[in-house]
């Protein structure tokens, strides 16, 4: 299947729904660039809710190729198709959660 918006990230559940709920609103915000331990001339850029670790958010290249990932999310249609959402909890709290993402993503 083709790549949407949350293969290449690393996010708290938290910020999957709240990105979902807003449209992914605040997508590309980072509040700072740190590098990558063990992984020479590699930099993480992260928001408060989730960072890019192998995409640099300044960058308009990357940023057209997450816009269209996110607009192919919004095409996804469980509806005549099973889809399969698969999320890999960040902490065992995260599972408590599990709920409010279920209802966001209907």
């Amino acid at each position: 299947a083709a790549t949407l918006p949350f293969d290449w990230l690393r996010t708290r559940l938290e910020g999957v729904v709240q990105l979902l709920r807003n449209d992914f609103e605040g997508f590309f915000d980072v509040s700072d660039s740190v590098p990558i331990p063990g992984v020479d001339g590699k930099v993480a850029h992260r928001g408060s809710v989730h960072s890019f670790w192998h995409d640099d958010p300044s960058d308009p290249t990357m940023r057209e190729t997450y816009r269209r990932r996110i607009a192919r999310l919004g095409t996804v249609d469980a509806w005549d198709q099973p889809v399969l959402f698969v999320r890999a909890a960040g902490w065992r709290d995260e599972l408590l959660r599990a709920g409010e993402l279920l209802a966001v993503l209907r």
